[in-house]
């Protein structure tokens, strides 16, 4: 099934050991994330060589550290996985963006966002009203 990814920070030289993503990287992975009753999910497509991608992959995982005990978070690298990126396109009927977030509640799309759409603080809005008990923190 899916892989454990921890993403180096190479600016620190060291492993964000708190940065664990579901690294998706075939169709097959796709069926869990789409299964009804299967909880919150959130898939997150990001492409190696954008700028945009790195600024928003930094507002995702500054969420993602105070949720993920609720909520699933996935991993599509475009370029290397399109044909797994293509496929959540033609599962959800949301045009394929990058950097693309879909978050999902029992299996069907609850909201998404691309490029300069995906900011912390509308990020936090969203699992506030998803997670019930939630009230992710600001970050300094």
């Amino acid at each position: 099934m899916s892989l454990k990814w921890i993403r180096r920070d190479k600016s620190a030289g060291k492993e964000k050991n708190d940065t664990i993503w579901n690294y998706t990287e075939n169709e097959a992975d796709l069926e869990k994330i789409f299964q009804p009753g299967g909880g919150i999910k959130c898939i997150y497509k990001h492409s190696t060589t954008c700028g945009i991608c790195l600024m928003a992959i930094r507002q995702v995982e500054r969420v993602m550290h105070q949720l993920k005990e609720d909520v699933e978070f996935y991993y599509i690298d475009v370029k290397k996985d399109r044909p797994v990126s293509q496929k959540v396109a033609e599962i959800t009927g949301v045009q394929h963006e990058s950097p693309q977030i879909l978050i999902l509640k029992e299996g069907e799309v609850f909201w998404h966002a691309s490029h300069h759409a995906i900011r912390e603080d509308k990020l936090k809005d969203v699992f506030r009203e998803l997670v019930p008990g939630s009230s992710p923190e600001p970050t300094a």
